[in-house]
C-alpha cells in the first residue's frame, strides 16, 4: 500500500516585529506566523504545494488573514513572508526522482551504445530479444560466417518484454531445433527498425 498525502510545517521565521492585539488589547502579543504545505510519500517530502501565513496573538490566540491586516502591519507581513523560507527538505524527493531519472537516462544511453557495438561486431552466444508480431521471441547467436549470422531460436516467447527476461533467466538452454540466418546488414535494418528489442552478452 502507498501512503501519501499532504503534511504542513511551520516555518523558521525571522522576522521579530510584534504588534499590539486589537481584540485583546495586549501588547506585543502579535506575531506572524508562516506554514509549508508539502506532499510527501511514505512521509518523504517530494515538493512544497504551497505557503501559507497569518498574525497570532499569543495571548488570545486571535488570528488574522493579510487581508485583514492593517496597512501598515500588512507591508511588514509582505517583508516577513520573503524571509520565511521553504526548507530544502521539502524537495527532497524530487531530487531523488530527478536522480533517478538522470541515472536510468545514463543507463539507456550505454545501453543502446553496446547494442549498437554488439550488431556491429556480433559474437557468438549473443542473446536477441525480437519483438515481433506482438511477441518477445529469443534468438541466440550459434555461428558466424562471413556477413551470415545464424541463430538458434528458443522454444518459448513472451507476451511481454519482462516474460522474455525471464524466459532468459530461468530457461537459458531451452532452445529449439529451429535456425534462421540474417545478414549483418539485416541485422542493423532490424535495429533501426526496432525489431531488436535488446541484446544481451556476457562479458
Amino acid at each position: 500500500m502507498i501512503i501519501f498525502g499532504t503534511r504542513t510545517k511551520i516555518l523558521k521565521n525571522n522576522f521579530t516585529s510584534t504588534y499590539d492585539c486589537p481584540n485583546c488589547g495586549s501588547k506585543d502579543t502579535v506575531q506572524f506566523v508562516f506554514a509549508s504545505r508539502y506532499f510527501h510519500i511514505f512521509w518523504i517530502p517530494i515538493f512544497s504545494t504551497s505557503k501559507t501565513g497569518v498574525s497570532q496573538c499569543s495571548n488570545c490566540k486571535q488570528v488574522r488573514y493579510p487581508h485583514e491586516m492593517v496597512p501598515q502591519m500588512k507591508a511588514d507581513y509582505q517583508i516577513a513572508a520573503t524571509q520565511a523560507k521553504r526548507p530544502f527538505t521539502q524537495y527532497t524527493g524530487a531530487l531523488l526522482i530527478a536522480l533517478l531519472l538522470v541515472l536510468i537516462a545514463i543507463m539507456v544511453f550505454f545501453k543502446s551504445l553496446h547494442e549498437s557495438q554488439y550488431i556491429k561486431a556480433p559474437e557468438v552466444n549473443d542473446i536477441y530479444t525480437i519483438h515481433e508480431d506482438g511477441k518477445y521471441k529469443i534468438y541466440r547467436i550459434e555461428s558466424i560466417a562471413g556477413d551470415s549470422v545464424t541463430f538458434q531460436i528458443h522454444k518459448m516467447e513472451g507476451a511481454k518484454a519482462s516474460e522474455a527476461s525471464t524466459i532468459k533467466r530461468k530457461h537459458a538452454h531451452e532452445y529449439s531445433e529451429e535456425r534462421i540466418r540474417f545478414s549483418k546488414a539485416d541485422i542493423g535494418k532490424m535495429k533501426s527498425t526496432r525489431t531488436i528489442y535488446s541484446i544481451d552478452r556476457n562479458e
